[in-house]
């Protein structure tokens, strides 16, 4: 499960320029088992994913599940 994601997004405007497709994508970086379910535990995603802005202009959100509860 750990491994990455990208897709093509309307998004260029970010930049200040036109609207335009861009990279779009994250990285599941670590996994853990909740209840007998495997999942992602420690994600980052953003814009410009598989190029060096995405290191330094595309990753606006990273998460980390310590603890998951089904219901």
């Amino acid at each position: 499960m750990v491994g990455s994601r990208t897709c093509r997004c309307s998004g260029g405007a970010i930049r200040g320029g036109q609207f335009r497709y861009e990279s779009f994508g994250g990285v599941a970086e670590q996994e853990a088992s909740f209840g007998g379910y495997t999942i992602p535990t420690r994600l980052r995603i953003g814009w410009y994913f598989g190029t060096n802005l995405f290191e330094t202009d595309g990753e606006f959100f990273r998460v980390t599940i310590d603890h998951a509860a089904y219901r």
